[in-house]
């Protein structure tokens, strides 16, 4: 079931195309990244990291930044609150 699901979303989400700017880099609060950031003058940013973003990177979009959190808000806060939800056996 889920190769499946995964094939389905990979034939309506394909790659990006090879003109699209992309930025590999360690943090996200990189000069280099606001750099790459006021070129690029995105509309809208999806952050999905486990820092702490700093004004200088999470202001320059035009719409917003949204950052996408991996654990459970408001419970538990940070990089490892999935974890600490299981090991208090809080299956809700």
């Amino acid at each position: 079931m889920q190769k499946q699901l995964l094939a389905e979303l990979c034939d309506r989400y394909p790659a990006h195309s090879s003109d699209t700017p992309v930025l590999y880099t360690d943090t996200p609060n990189s000069a280099e990244a606001v750099e790459f950031l006021k070129q690029v003058q995105p509309d809208v940013v999806l952050a999905s990291c486990k820092q702490i973003l700093k004004p200088k990177a999470f202001s320059i979009a035009k719409t917003g930044t949204f950052a996408l959190h991996p654990g459970i808000c408001p419970e538990y806060r940070n990089a490892h609150g999935c974890f600490w939800a299981l090991a208090n056996n809080d299956l809700d």
